[in-house]
């Protein structure tokens, strides 16, 4: 049987994709404006393609953030930054 491409994930197959827990999603993730989530009567689903847009997106703001820190890892202290 020939498996049709993915085109959007439900809110536990999102967390997999990013690597994150499903609370981090809940409580992290999805209380952010820009995030791309649908819902669909109960469900909420996500775009596959949104999502890869959201990331790349977030990925270019905080590689600008990092940029300004001088230890360059948010959270860490110059001595540990290695």
């Amino acid at each position: 049987m020939n498996n049709p491409e993915r085109v959007s994930y439900n809110l536990s197959e999102t967390a997999a994709a990013i690597g994150v827990s499903r609370k981090f999603l809940y409580e992290k993730i999805l209380t952010q404006p820009d995030f791309p989530v649908i819902k669909l009567g109960k469900k909420y689903i996500v775009p596959v393609d949104s999502l890869r847009n959201w990331l790349t997106a977030k990925a270019d703001t905080d590689a600008n953030r990092l940029e300004e820190k001088p230890d360059g890892i948010p959270g860490m202290c110059g001595k540990c930054a290695g």
